[in-house]
């Protein structure tokens, strides 16, 4: 079980480093696609740095069910996000590389 954890952790780590700047180059022209991969690493960082202390107080103050309902939430909101993002900021972004 130790194993299936270690490779998976691993597994989740190895996407967090190396998928966002592929997704960035795929939907982003070169030059917004440096600033977009910035922008994905400032907000990842932030959300790593903040993210234990807001489950510890929703635990504390909630219980442990309430974490995992704030897991799904979060989820759910990431995956919309995703899905309703895309190409229209793609081209939101290129409009405002053509402008400078």
């Amino acid at each position: 079980m130790l194993i299936v954890g270690v490779v998976l952790f691993g597994l989740g780590v190895g996407n967090a480093i190396s998928v966002p700047p592929v997704i960035a180059n795929l939907e982003f022209s070169k030059d917004a696609a440096i600033r977009v991969v910035a922008y994905i690493v400032a907000i990842s960082q932030g959300a790593y740095a903040i993210a234990p202390a807001i489950f510890g107080f929703l635990r504390q103050s909630v219980g442990d069910k309430a974490i995992f309902g704030a897991s799904i939430a979060v989820e759910c909101l990431a995956a919309f996000a995703y899905m309703s993002g895309g190409k229209a900021f793609a081209r939101k972004m290129h409009s405002v590389n053509e402008s400078m």
